[in-house]
């Protein structure tokens, strides 16, 4: 079996079980560094979960009618939020599936906006106080956004967001990629993201529309400068490669050719930043979600043909357009497709399920996150018949057996703002600054980036396998034991209270919190995607070292949370078990 990726990264018992469920094997150093290369990126299509199956596309879509038990509920708020708390996941136990995802998307008010500065009009010149004014304004932004995640809830209520609407806007900026070191007015940016946000379960062609207009967006493509007689290509060639149908069709047929990229660019043209004036410089401020500012005098109205459409189109007709591709015939299957249907399917089943695409000669490929995976191909019909509807798909792939089945539990890597928000959710340290998550989550991407606003290219963050590797991991290492032994930041102090935490997840029941192995069992079910081998007579288990860690030395019998040096032993275990494999996982 393969070891390439995370799966060659000495994490505790990651070696041949790679991220399987039960792997007993420790490796020779367990200490969560490795002597791979630093600069090494895994590779994103060739990992193999040694010991761990592959999402059973078999399964149905058809609704999972059984009540949640704990397990479940805990996989449905791991995947669809940043980390559960456990009084969340006691909440869902004994509801429906259908229950708790409607109420995931249920209308929210927006959030009150980081600061008056929104309202005002971006500084475009490169003066040093406009400079450090729009730095200061981007990290107000930063800080809201992550309190936002931070502070996000099941079920959501008026002081906190809905987790799933979150992550939902997480992925669609990831999707739709602007960044501060291009796109320097915050303003921008703070838009962007509202919109991105009061859309997140809408109508996937109209955030398509909008987002073709927008001013973070016309900057960050230039489409601001493209104008009649002097076309800029950039945003004709991303909104079809990137944003709606990607390069090709599942047979390997281009989905567009050069001559549609420059058509298309042409109907685009036009469009200018909201109230830009070139002298004075400036851009006019908004007071609440405003488009670009279109004017018909830079606009090419040439007669133009676009995907083998014709006609004097413009900006709205390019995305029409766009959104009518379908094809057939592929891999034996008649079906009629909507190529943005399948092509938004395989993105989002990679969001909730499973993100590695595989390899087009294994015998299993369609068991992947591809196209001729029968799961996205039956999200892709449900999709293109609700008219684009994302609360339509969402409903129900996260309410369905397939989601539910046990060989999809365990199946994503956390990303760096997951899992710096569900270690300090989980173990309730739920007052960290939002800055202070913010620069861990950036310590421990790499590179100088941050999903947040410093993505790596137009493209995005690869997520998948990307996010861990021999720089990283020990971050994710240094910032789990840094909240569970104490740190201090700002002159303030934070740390977990163990003893507390080992009774919440007990359910606050002394003859389990004081049973050394029933009080690991129990912190694993809520921590774990999968439960520990329960053999603690086998040195090289997980659990026999999680008990020698909880123990120091003492016999499982002296064990009891009253003992001197309990929290500090609690704390040790929990140091141990945030870093295996298994917790790098949702």
């Amino acid at each position: 079996m393969s070891t390439t990726g995370l799966a060659g990264l000495a994490v505790p018992f990651l070696a041949k079980e790679s991220l399987a469920a039960g792997g007993s094997q420790m490796p020779a150093n367990s200490s969560g560094t490795t002597s791979a290369p630093a600069t090494g990126m895994p590779p994103r299509t060739s990992a193999v979960r040694s010991g761990k199956v592959l999402p059973n596309v078999q399964a149905t879509l058809a609704p999972y009618s059984n009540p949640l038990t704990f397990q479940l509920a805990a996989h449905l708020l791991r995947r669809t939020g940043f980390g559960p708390r456990y009084s969340e996941v006691n909440a869902l136990v004994g509801v429906s599936a259908s229950t708790a995802v409607a109420n995931m998307m249920t209308t929210q008010a927006a959030p009150a906006p980081p600061g008056n500065w929104v309202y005002s009009a971006p500084l475009l010149d490169s003066s040093k106080a406009s400079q450090t004014t729009n730095q200061t304004n981007m990290q107000n932004f930063r800080d809201w956004w992550m309190g936002l995640i931070y502070g996000s809830a099941y079920p959501p209520a008026s002081t906190a967001q809905s987790a799933l609407l979150e992550k939902m806007t997480l992925f669609w900026e990831n999707h739709f990629v602007t960044e501060f070191a291009k796109v320097l007015a915050p303003q921008y940016l703070y838009w962007k993201n509202t919109m991105l946000r009061q859309n997140a379960f809408g109508n996937f062609q109209n955030i398509v529309q909008a987002i073709t207009i927008d001013n973070a967006m016309l900057w960050y493509l230039d489409g601001w400068t493209s104008i009649v007689g002097n076309v800029n290509e950039n945003y004709a060639r991303e909104v079809m490669e990137l944003f709606t149908i990607g390069p090709s069709d599942p047979n390997g047929n281009p989905n567009y050719s050069q001559t549609d990229i420059e058509n298309s660019a042409k109907a685009l043209t036009g469009w200018t930043l909201y109230g830009f004036t070139p002298s004075p410089l400036g851009a006019g401020a908004m007071s609440q979600y405003t488009p670009g500012t279109y004017n018909a005098a830079l606009h090419d109205t040439s007669t133009k043909t676009f995907l083998s459409q014709t006609g004097n189109f413009g900006n709205t007709d390019v995305i029409n357009i766009i959104f009518q591709q379908t094809f057939n015939s592929f891999m034996g299957n008649s079906t009629v497709y909507n190529k943005v249907a399948l092509f938004i399917c395989k993105e989002l089943y990679g969001l909730f399920i499973y993100d590695n695409p595989g390899e087009p000669t294994s015998s299993d490929y369609s068991s992947y996150c591809n196209p001729t995976n029968p799961i996205i191909q039956q999200m892709a019909v449900t999709f293109a018949q609700n008219n684009f509807s994302i609360q339509a798909v969402l409903q129900q792939l996260l309410t369905s057996q397939f989601f539910f089945d046990p060989s999809v539990l365990g199946d994503e890597i956390k990303s760096p703002v997951e899992f710096v928000v569900s270690a300090s959710r989980q173990l309730e340290v739920t007052t960290l600054p939002p800055d202070y998550l913010y620069q861990q989550s950036f310590s421990i991407t790499g590179s100088n980036e941050t999903q947040l606003d410093q993505p790596p290219n137009v493209a995005g963050f690869p997520g998948y396998e990307s996010w861990i590797n021999a720089a990283t991991l020990p971050q994710r290492n240094q910032f789990s034991d840094g909240i569970i032994s104490g740190v201090s930041t700002n002159g303030t102090s934070y740390s977990v209270d163990t003893i507390a935490f080992a009774q919440l997840v007990c359910n606050n029941d002394a003859t389990v919190y004081n049973d050394a192995t029933q009080l690991i069992l129990a912190c694993a079910a809520f921590l774990l995607p999968f439960p520990l081998d329960t053999d603690t007579t086998d040195p090289s288990t997980k659990i026999s070292a999680l008990q020698t860690a909880l123990l120091s030395g003492a016999s499982v019998s002296d064990w009891s949370t009253a003992y001197p040096g309990a929290a500090a032993s609690i704390g040790l275990m929990l140091q141990l078990m945030l870093k295996l494999a298994d917790y790098q996982l949702a």
